[in-house]
């Protein structure tokens, strides 16, 4: 007798565990039900904030209710991490992700890792290049190497974010440049910094600078990415120039960690379907110089984790450059 009775309060758990899965289900099947908040780590106009309402905008269509971005610029991108990170994983915040977060640990004490987040999907790649004012007395990259061994304290790059700032001390780890980063809420203002001689030396995408370059205001010394800029091909590289540094940076869509699973696949097959459209990719491409990668948000998840530990080995070697307030 006790055996059966043991058998029927089993089947009865088993049967409740049923009951709620479907009930579960059914409950997520419902997502979303109202509007969606989507944060950007930059101020409003850079690069990443314009992509990111492209984004949201082919985004908010699929799933069928509006997508609010939610600007929340600072410290490198840290703040934007530090509030997704704590928000409840409930599908309805979510925020632009990116292989950067892997440099949080330069810049931070206490950084939002890969485990603190759910990874949704990548969408695209980011290139670089390292631009100086036209007026400049640099001509070439040696010319800034030379001028900041120089100068007092070095000369002054605008830094929006740590895959930006990572550029920079890559050069200098292989060069023993100097120099100092001023901080920016996004790339478009450390661009504008850049125009008006309140800093030397940005390494910031093409969106942020080309306008400036075809004008004659600002020069580009070299494509900081692993491939020339299409928009300018005879610009060579910083490794064909010698110097084996390279920074490219991937982003997508995160959510807080504990995002429910059927959630989070519905939002993984909508972000791939619109970063795999080659309309969308086209648009990447001409509109704002970024290359189309769209990644699972397994292999998404493993490239940011596989970037955290090369920063990790490198971060012992960086040289000092701290932050000006």
């Amino acid at each position: 007798m006790t055996l059966f009775l043991a058998r029927v309060r089993s089947w009865r758990l088993a049967f409740s565990a049923f009951v709620l899965a479907i009930a579960a289900t059914s409950a997520y099947a419902e997502w979303p039900e109202h509007d969606i908040s989507f944060m950007v780590q930059f101020g409003p106009g850079g690069t990443t904030d314009l992509v990111a309402r492209a984004l949201t905008t082919e985004l908010s269509q699929s799933l069928g209710q509006p997508m609010v971005v939610l600007n929340r610029p600072g410290a490198q991108g840290t703040v934007m991490g530090m509030l997704l990170a704590r928000a409840q994983p409930d599908g309805y915040t979510l925020g632009m992700l990116s292989s950067g977060l892997a440099l949080w640990q330069l810049v931070s004490d206490k950084p939002h890792t890969s485990k603190d987040f759910t990874s949704i999907a990548s969408v695209g790649r980011y290139v670089f290049a390292v631009v100086v004012n036209a007026n400049s007395p640099y001509k070439t990259i040696d010319d800034l190497i030379a001028a900041s061994k120089k100068a007092k304290g070095g000369i002054n790059f605008g830094g929006p974010s740590s895959v930006n700032t990572l550029g920079m001390l890559l050069l200098a780890e292989k060069t023993g440049m100097q120099f100092e980063t001023v901080n920016y809420r996004s790339g478009s203002d450390s661009v504008v910094a850049l125009l008006g001689n309140q800093i030397d030396v940005v390494v910031q995408n093409p969106t942020d600078f080309m306008p400036y370059v075809k004008s004659g205001k600002l020069r580009v010394l070299a494509a900081a990415s692993s491939t020339r800029m299409r928009e300018l091909p005879d610009v060579p590289t910083l490794r064909e120039l010698g110097y084996d540094v390279v920074t490219d940076a991937y982003f997508g869509v995160g959510a807080p960690l504990g995002l429910p699973e059927p959630i989070r696949r519905k939002l993984e097959d909508a972000t791939l379907k619109v970063a795999r459209d080659p309309v969308f990719q086209k648009k990447l491409l001409d509109t704002y110089g970024i290359e189309p990668a769209p990644m699972t948000g397994k292999a998404y998840r493993a490239e940011i984790e596989q970037a955290e530990i090369t920063v990790a080995k490198l971060k012992s070697r960086f040289p000092s450059s701290s932050p000006k307030k």
